[in-house]
């Protein structure tokens, strides 16, 4: 079994007064699939919100957009592999 391949790169979010520091990270991981022309994407998103109402709108919004991006990053994925396949 081929072992999954994993990229994860995130960010150090710090607030003016320079003491709180929040943390963000997203992963792609790619499983071998049920074949040898397939495979699995899986995107997660670790995202450390504000508490209070703020931080309920931030993850309301970072919700939305990240699936945007998702949805990108994925038709680059499968236009990059398309090309490979043929050339």
């Amino acid at each position: 079994m081929v072992a999954p391949r994993c990229l994860r790169y995130g960010s150090q979010i710090q607030t003016g007064s320079g003491e709180e520091i929040r943390s963000n990270a997203t992963t792609f991981t790619v499983d071998p699939g049920d074949s040898s022309e397939s495979t699995h994407l899986t995107i997660t998103t670790e995202l450390v919100a504000r508490p209070g109402i703020s931080g309920v709108l931030e993850r309301l919004l970072s919700s939305l957009m990240l699936r945007r991006v998702y949805r990108k990053e994925i038709a680059r994925l499968a236009e990059y592999v398309a090309q490979q396949r043929v050339g």
